[in-house]
């Protein structure tokens, strides 16, 4: 069953590149938890922001109190496309292309705030920023990565632990 999330309004759930660069330790391989085609993911630590004086978040008590209630650890996707400002000669395709990833991110993010099931990690917050810096922030979910829940017979015995499902 998929339900609809009464708080899924991504408009409330934005957070600052610099936030999620001090949660995952300026993206440290230690944080490291997988990678995709598109997406690299860590493990997020809100505390590690809380706790250390490198951000002020005195100036934005909402960001404090929206950091002070997330889990202990969150996963945080970060697109590995540089899909930056096009220069002023780029052509049609590269134009279509930037509008099109554009798109597909937003859809993605829309997704995951709205919708609620068993096998769909919840969107926890996304990076507000333009430019390069396209990151989600989604929930931890235990029980193995997708590509092993969706191919049992292709898991190799000794694989070692089940990574997060994101």
């Amino acid at each position: 069953n998929i339900s609809m999330a009464t708080t899924g309004n991504v408009n409330q759930m934005k957070i600052p590149y610099a936030v999620l660069s001090a949660m995952t330790n300026n993206f440290h391989e230690t944080h490291f938890l997988g990678k995709g085609s598109f997406a690299s993911v860590f493990k997020g630590e809100p505390q590690l922001v809380l706790s250390r004086n490198n951000i002020d978040l005195s100036s934005n008590p909402g960001l404090l109190k929206f950091l002070k209630g997330l889990p202990a650890e969150v996963a945080v996707k970060r697109d590995l496309r540089e899909l930056g400002e096009l220069p002023a000669n780029s052509t049609p395709k590269e134009r279509t292309h930037k509008l099109y990833m554009d798109q597909a991110d937003r859809n993605e993010a829309t997704i995951c705030s709205k919708y609620r099931h068993q096998y769909l990690c919840s969107l926890v917050a996304l990076c507000n920023e333009d430019g390069p810096h396209r990151c989600l922030v989604f929930e931890i979910c235990n029980g193995g990565n997708l590509f092993d829940a969706l191919h049992p017979e292709l898991a190799k015995p000794g694989d070692g632990p089940p990574r997060p499902i994101l």
